[in-house]
């Protein structure tokens, strides 16, 4: 009678094999990961922008003064310290802190001047997105109206 001499365990090659497929997978996660954050990033510039001039066309409506928001702002501190009427440190609550960029080096810019004509404010925000199509470009809202388009500010 003959015994098989058969040893347990894999072979150097299916190792190797199953190693590379899982580090195949685990490549195609991260690349979806990170495009995914970069458009939910996207989401929360244009997010809020959107609360931003709500809360300027809400204030305009209350009767507040429209100078009260006039300025110039570059980086998200400027934009904090002129539109502090509309948070809890000025004279408003509408807003609970000014937002900031989500991207470390990217900031939210604000631009108002009063119209001559109407006493209206007209004011522009813009915040640079990210991701896909729009990769590059900036969310704008010029007085109320969205768009995005080439950065203006």
């Amino acid at each position: 009678m003959k015994i098989l001499n058969r040893q347990k365990g894999f072979t150097l090659l299916e190792l190797l094999v199953v190693v590379a497929i899982i580090a195949i997978l685990a490549a195609a996660i991260i690349i979806n990961l990170n495009r995914a954050r970069a458009e939910a990033n996207d989401s929360r510039i244009q997010s809020d922008i959107r609360s931003i001039s709500d809360a300027i066309q809400v204030y305009q409506n209350s009767g507040s003064p429209a100078q009260d928001l006039v300025g110039t702002a570059q980086t998200n501190a400027q934009l904090a310290t002129v539109l502090q009427e509309l948070t809890g440190s000025g004279s408003g609550d509408l807003l609970p802190s000014i937002p900031a960029h989500p991207a470390s080096n990217q900031n939210y810019k604000y631009s108002a001047s009063i119209d001559s004509n109407t006493g209206l404010l007209n004011y522009t925000l813009e915040g640079k997105l990210g991701a896909g199509a729009d990769a590059g470009q900036c969310f704008t809202i010029k007085n109320g109206s969205p768009t995005t388009g080439s950065c203006s500010l």
